[in-house]
């Protein structure tokens, strides 16, 4: 009610965040327990509150903060839509603290950050099969000019062929607050979903976090 925002989902705690393989992929790991479970709720509601509708391909998973559990969520819905048999893409687009590389045990030697800057095909640098119907996208390489990268149009080109090839684009995006990279990447998107923690993010920092969106008009926005 305070960011007169819909809520689309509330998840339990998912377990220790600095295990991240684990908690990353808890959907597949414990399908039967009660954060699976509220993951495929999550992934139902994002489907009839604006994934269902057409043309809503690529929804970007952000937080105000960092440690909001923000790339946990990305992964593990990324998961759940892949188990409804939808053909998924999983991108890492936090090209300053990756962490989807880590999750599902991968390298992270190529990925968004070589393809934006070698203008590479992406082909070259997607994953195939992590698990069943998800690919993944890794960030690759630490560049020097992360907003710089995103914002030059072909990170925009790259986005518009990926959602031709995928039912559904997962971009794990960067904190809001701090960092200017998730505000370019939500512009793009189709829909915006912002991860907040239970007594951990302030009505100061979420409201901080809506407003930044809300500044480059991303289409919808759900917490």
């Amino acid at each position: 009610s305070v960011l007169q925002l819909p809520v689309l989902g509330a998840l339990p705690y998912f377990g220790d965040p600095h295990d991240k393989s684990p908690t990353g992929r808890l959907v597949m790991l414990t399908p039967r327990s009660p954060a699976a479970e509220a993951v495929r709720t999550l992934r139902t509601a994002l489907h009839f509150g604006f994934a269902g509708r057409d043309g809503v391909k690529a929804i970007v998973v952000t937080s105000p903060a960092p440690g909001d559990g923000k790339s946990t969520v990305a992964s593990n819905l990324a998961i759940a839509m892949a188990q409804a048999d939808q053909r998924v893409l999983l991108i890492d687009a936090d090209l300053r603290k990756p962490t989807q590389h880590l999750i599902h045990e991968v390298s992270a030697e190529r990925g968004l950050a070589t393809v934006l800057t070698e203008r590479r095909p992406v082909a070259e640098a997607i994953i195939p099969h992590v698990l069943d119907n998800l690919d993944l996208l890794p960030c690759g390489k630490l560049p020097n000019n992360p907003v710089e990268l995103l914002n030059n149009g072909f990170f925009a080109e790259l986005l518009e062929k990926l959602r031709d090839r995928y039912d559904r684009v997962i971009i794990d995006a960067p904190p809001v607050v701090p960092l200017a990279d998730s505000r370019v990447i939500a512009a793009l998107a189709d829909a915006t979903l912002l991860v907040l923690r239970a007594e951990q993010s302030t009505r100061r920092i979420a409201l901080a976090a809506r407003d930044e969106l809300w500044r480059v008009r991303p289409t919808r926005i759900g917490v």
